[in-house]
């Protein structure tokens, strides 16, 4: 068994476990059940409710390789893996906010809890916070992508401490 730091796995946040969305998704099917409805109804509804809670990413480092695992109906459908070496740089990207933030927040500030859950169950789908990994050649690899900066400077903290890259501008 090896003692190199580079043998555990390193997962980058949020953490999204498989088992609480599946709770979630348990939960909100078994109310069709309970409904007048149409047979196929209520499969259209559950099969749309798990493509939609049950589908995420997991980005980790394990081992030596950086990993995009991609869950599809609560499944493992793609793993694209890299090998650590070929990068060179780690670089964060920022997308500045615009002047209009406070007039959005009038006009849909009640809408605040669902923007919340929303970014719980999709984040990847947006966010103006990025981390990419450089490699040699100059292609980057999407490390992570999300809107909140505590999991930005987070998630910027773990992959510098694990990889040993730079940080570049």
């Amino acid at each position: 068994m090896s003692t190199s730091i580079l043998s555990d796995t390193t997962i980058l946040r949020p953490v999204r476990r498989w088992w609480l969305r599946f709770l979630i998704f348990a939960a909100f099917a078994v109310l069709p059940l309970v409904s007048r409805v149409a047979v196929h109804k209520k499969v259209i509804f559950a099969a749309s409710l798990a493509a939609w809670v049950g589908s995420f990413p997991l980005a980790r480092i394990r081992g030596e390789h950086f990993e995009r695992v991609m869950f599809i109906v609560f499944l493992p459908a793609r793993t694209k893996r890299w090998t650590l070496d070929r990068f060179v740089a780690i670089q964060p990207e920022s997308v500045p906010q615009d002047e209009f933030a406070g007039a959005w927040w009038m006009i849909f500030g009640n809408w605040w809890i669902l923007w919340q859950v929303l970014d719980w169950m999709i984040p990847w789908m947006g966010g103006s916070y990025k981390l990419w990994l450089r490699a040699g050649s100059g292609k980057r690899v999407l490390a992570w992508q999300g809107s909140r900066d505590t999991q930005f400077r987070e998630n910027l903290d773990r992959l510098q401490r694990r990889t040993g890259l730079s940080i570049e501008a």
